[in-house]
């Protein structure tokens, strides 16, 4: 093959056949190779690692309750004049620079996960111009709920992949699917900001503006395992144990007898939190010193203390376990489960109920580092996570941040996420707090087998009058503040 022949067929190499052809030829001399090695750990293609504590878990649950795996579906709608070839480019880009989209699970002497080497990731374009214009935007949504809502093999060629809707000349939709062993929704916004980065420096001819990864995934992992096999890890197993001995499920039935087996389908309910009550609750937690999240957990406790007819109550929430420094830029599985266990005697005021949840809460989060369900299986709960996976009641308070915010070029984008109806607890709140708009949504999420959306609407309602009530009045006992409350019938608190 002569020069010219060669030149020919490197002009006709796709983006992505070009970087696959750099990352093969590997760094020229003076340059550094792109996510080099451990020393001491196979060649890539052959790279053997464990699975952290956190893959762990999910990795249980899909086993014991398979219906409950989760995608992260990420759709972006694209506006402009889309470069396909170069969003092939960046999404190939974004499997070389994070190594756990290069994941999948094996069983080889013990469940491991293999990384593979950087390889084209494809780039499928579904057209759905053929439609009639009334019915293409519902058409797509169709195509990109059934595409987040298959399940990826975990065994298989990767745990992610991606497609393109085109509805218009100029409008697109790009879909990420990703599993939630490799992913969490800290990692999603990482995905979202730097596909947008990546794409516009592709189309600008320039070099991304992206963090610098200074701890790579197999580093990150190799941390966690070393500190599992630690002193604080045994301090904090003991710590949980001792939480949580003695605590029980809160029987409350909902609408319906529970049946043997859930199908885990779900509903949400949304709302924004009126701007007087938020200001009088913002008010309320500065002066107290606790959290919006500890205020939520000292109310739905009491809700459902009033109900279960039990001061115990144990929430879920959870944290994402990036360690260390550098974690923060890598995607990944980080996510915790903790379990809060909220217990008073008596008649309290509310305010002695916020010290409760604040000191609950503070403890939990001290022995954050350890999956709680590896406890809980050894307290005699072994039926809990395969009932409730994510635990029984769940309350999260977030800051509502938009994920592609400050992202400008050539393409307008727009986060639009999908709901599959699913939700593998029972009850939760959901609150996102956005201090730029000065807004607080919130989202009640429930098993539609247990409760329906009266019931919904009434425990709305009355978390709604119990915020009011004590953003006026913390220092009144709860049976006042509780007065007139109840949000489940008789028939149903048992």
């Amino acid at each position: 093959m002569t020069v010219g022949d060669l030149a020919s067929r490197l002009e006709r190499l796709t983006p992505a056949q070009r970087r696959l052809l750099e990352l093969r030829r590997g760094p020229r001399e003076g340059e550094a190779a792109p996510g080099a090695e451990p020393a001491g750990w196979p060649e890539p293609g052959h790279r053997l690692v464990p699975l952290t504590p956190e893959q762990e878990a999910v990795w249980r649950r899909y086993q014991s309750t398979p219906k409950t795996f989760y995608n992260w579906g990420l759709p972006l709608r694209l506006r402009g004049d889309l470069d396909v070839p170069a969003m092939e480019d960046t999404v190939t880009a974004l499997a070389h620079r994070h190594e756990a989209l290069r994941a999948r699970i094996v069983d080889e002497g013990g469940l491991s996960q293999r990384i593979a080497p950087p390889a084209p990731v494809p780039l499928p374009v579904v057209d759905l111009q053929h439609v009639p214009e009334a019915d293409r935007d519902a058409a797509a949504r169709a195509w990109v709920v059934d595409f987040v809502g298959e399940r990826l093999d975990p065994r298989g060629d990767r745990l992610w992949r991606a497609g393109i809707v085109r509805l218009r000349p100029r409008e697109h939709v790009l879909v990420l699917l990703v599993d939630e062993l490799v992913c969490d929704d800290r990692s999603r916004i990482v995905l979202m900001r730097e596909l947008v980065e990546i794409y516009e420096a592709r189309r600008a001819g320039r070099p991304p503006r992206l963090a610098e990864l200074t701890l790579g995934y197999v580093e990150h992992i190799r941390r966690r395992r070393r500190w599992l096999d630690g002193a604080e890890a045994a301090r904090q197993a003991r710590a949980w144990r001792a939480e949580l001995a003695g605590a029980e499920l809160l029987p409350l039935a909902g609408h319906r007898p529970r049946g043997r087996e859930r199908t885990f389908r779900g509903a949400r309910l949304f709302y924004d939190v009126p701007p007087a009550l938020l200001r009088g609750v913002r008010a309320l937690i500065e002066h107290e010193g606790v959290s919006l999240y500890m205020c939520l957990q000292a109310a739905f406790s009491a809700l459902l203390a009033m109900e279960g007819g039990r001061s115990d109550v144990v929430l879920t929430t959870h944290v994402f376990n990036r360690v260390g420094a550098g974690s923060e830029h890598l995607v990944g599985n980080h996510l915790t489960h903790l379990l809060v266990r909220c217990r008073w005697t008596g008649d309290p005021s509310f305010r002695e109920l916020l010290r409760v949840a604040r000191q609950a809460t503070l403890a939990a989060y001290s022995r954050k580092e350890l999956p709680v369900w590896d406890v809980v299986a050894g307290l005699g709960w072994a039926d809990y996570s395969q009932r409730s996976p994510i635990g029984q009641f769940y309350v999260v308070a977030h800051d509502d941040a938009d994920p592609l915010a400050g992202a400008v070029g050539s393409l307008e984008t727009r986060f639009e996420p999908v709901y599959l109806g699913r939700y593998p607890g029972e009850l939760g709140v959901y609150a996102y707090h956005n201090s730029e708009e000065g807004r607080l949504r919130v989202r009640i999420e429930y098993d539609v087998e247990l409760f329906d959306e009266p019931i919904a609407l009434r425990f709305r309602d009355s978390l709604d009058a119990l915020l009011a009530r004590v953003a006026a009045h913390p220092e009144r006992p709860l049976s006042a503040l509780l007065a007139g409350l109840s949000w489940l019938a008789g028939d149903e608190r048992r």
